[in-house]
């Protein structure tokens, strides 16, 4: 016969609360002290490209910890998300920023489940994007004033690289404004001289007047 356990009485401990995802030495409660960072600074009108490396770090953690924060930080989340919108619209910062903030948009817009598309193609833009502006840096700082030859850069408007979502925040007005040739001034002809003197009529044109006129005749009434 086997010996019979026995049964253990007392108190049941209660579940311990689960840790937090980690990404590193990152947690959500770091994750929500970043978006307070990064939104107070893009809703400011100070530009400091030092701040760059903390909004790119918050998007990729909002690439890793987008749904955990939806279903526990959605107040938070929504009002982080107000900041990053606004910054899409800021043509201060840089495109590869703003192409982050929109990779971030769209992803959330996604229920945070991108295809393979839009992966790849943030990915590949991204890429050439900060070439480009790194070597455009480069050029910046170069004080010789002599740039590289055989690398040409396309302008900087963002037409060309931006992505039908973020085309409405880009729009100039001016560029949209019809151009109106520059009105030349008419040459003016001269006006014909009077025939005769203002305040005339033309029933006295040619003759005399009746005071002249009659010293006139009797003139020649003396000489005959």
């Amino acid at each position: 016969m086997g010996i019979p356990l026995k049964t253990r009485k007392g108190k049941l401990d209660k579940p311990r609360p689960l840790k937090l995802s980690t990404l590193g030495d990152q947690t959500l409660e770091g994750v929500l002290g970043d978006m307070d960072a990064v939104g107070q600074y893009l809703n400011s009108s100070t530009c400091d490209r030092a701040v760059y490396p903390a909004v790119v770090a918050l998007c990729e953690n909002l690439k890793m910890f987008g749904p955990q924060l939806e279903n526990v930080y959605k107040d938070q989340l929504d009002k982080c998300y107000i900041s990053i919108r606004n910054g899409c619209r800021d043509d201060r910062l840089t495109l590869a920023v703003r192409y982050r903030l929109l990779e971030v948009i769209e992803l959330r817009a996604m229920h945070w489940q991108p295809n393979e598309n839009l992966i790849n193609y943030y990915k590949q833009k991204l890429v050439q994007i900060e070439a480009e502006e790194a070597a455009l840096e480069e050029q910046t700082i170069d004080t010789t004033g002599q740039t590289t030859p055989g690398i040409t850069f396309p302008p900087t408007t963002t037409s060309s690289l931006i992505l039908p979502a973020l085309q409405p925040f880009q729009h100039t007005i001016y560029s949209q404004l019809p151009q109106q040739p520059p009105t030349q001034p008419q040459p003016q002809t001269p006006r014909p001289p009077p025939s005769w003197r203002p305040g005339r009529s033309s029933k006295t044109r040619g003759s005399l007047p009746r005071p002249l006129e009659s010293r006139a005749r009797t003139t020649a009434r003396t000489r005959w």
